[in-house]
């Protein structure tokens, strides 16, 4: 039960930032492909990491609050890991 509250509160709170972000934040790419995002955010128990495609796909790594910024871990995971096993799947 604990982890389905911290599952949907980590989705809550990136999908209202994303938001937030979306609305007043800088545009990054030309008008068909613009990009609005954020990478990360601290509380005082935990720092959340966002890598966010401009396909909609998300990864999230939630690390402690003393860590370094993990977005280009997550751009390698994308990447190496998700492109590779995933996208040139022809099982997938």
């Amino acid at each position: 039960m604990f982890v389905l509250k911290c599952r949907k509160s980590t989705f809550g709170a990136c999908y209202t930032l994303s938001q937030v972000v979306e609305k007043i934040g800088e545009k990054i790419g030309d008008e068909q492909t613009q990009v609005s995002y954020f990478n990360d955010f601290v509380t005082s128990h935990y720092k959340l990491n966002y890598f966010k495609l401009p396909t909609g796909l998300s990864f999230i790594l939630l690390t402690s609050i003393n860590n370094m910024n993990f977005i280009k871990v997550l751009k390698s995971v994308y990447s190496n890991i998700y492109v590779e096993l995933v996208c040139k799947n022809p099982l997938a």
